[in-house]
């Protein structure tokens, strides 16, 4: 059966006289439902997407630099030598293999190219400070149960300054209290578009009220890249040799 072009789901059934339903679409004005009622999608919280720790490689192995073609090589030398360079994120194992979703970008280098420029303008061409845009990060990694964004961010949160019992809330999916009120601001951002994929118009008023136009659109893309990132590491399960592994609930 042919799929809607708007939505890619199946048209409902014809009914009485051969005429399709209406396309299904939530009323004007109607409630949104409770955040604990919505949960995230099966697909990205199911055990077995998770990525393999150690160097259990399923999917796709680590490569070394020797092994990489030219254009891949190019690739390379743009993610270790551009801004990332002098943060602590890491990005390559000691051996020097790209790590988890810069691995995952040197499967198609022209189109990687473009996903990590993305990447490096989050990180340092936003106005989002850093404890900000890490948390923001931890609570999208949660939401997905990927264990690399956790692994790669987690320390870099604490250096920013979240305490212990902020990074269990954030592990656990919750926006942790004691935050300054714009992170508070941008997390709520975050979570419910993380939950419910929008801003309802009393919840997109706030947020513009609070943090602006421009500081939104940086948290929207910021949500929706590092979303990107984790259905790639779900879908490829590059293996991670520096992670000791974290359980999400």
């Amino acid at each position: 059966m042919p799929r809607c072009s708007r939505c890619w789901c199946r048209p409902p059934e014809r009914g009485r006289g051969g005429r399709r339903s209406r396309h299904p679409r939530r009323r004007d004005g109607a409630a949104r439902r409770p955040r604990s009622a919505v949960a995230p999608p099966a697909i990205l919280v199911r055990e077995e997407a998770r990525m393999p720790t150690g160097q259990d490689a399923r999917r796709l192995p680590l490569r070394r630099p020797e092994e990489l073609d030219a254009e891949q090589s190019g690739l390379y030398a743009r993610i270790v030598g551009g801004p990332r360079a002098s943060q602590s994120v890491p990005v390559t194992a000691p051996d020097g293999s790209l790590l988890g979703p810069f691995a995952v970008m040197a499967l198609a280098p022209e189109v990687g190219d473009a996903v990590q420029q993305l990447g490096a303008a989050l990180r340092v061409s936003t106005g989002v400070d850093p404890l900000t845009r890490e948390a923001a990060i931890l609570l999208v990694a949660a939401h997905h149960r990927c264990e690399f964004e956790w692994f790669a961010h987690s320390g870099a949160a604490g250096r920013a300054g979240l305490t212990e019992g902020q990074l269990a809330a954030l592990r656990d999916g919750r926006v942790p209290a004691e935050l300054p009120p714009l992170t508070t601001a941008v997390l709520e951002v975050v979570d419910s578009l993380l939950r419910h994929r929008s801003l309802d118009d009393a919840e997109y008023a706030a947020a513009a009220a609070s943090l602006g136009e421009q500081a939104l659109a940086e948290v929207v893309w910021l949500t929706g890249y590092y979303s990107m990132l984790a259905v790639a590491l779900a879908t490829f399960e590059p293996p991670n040799p520096l992670s000791g592994g974290v359980t999400f609930t």
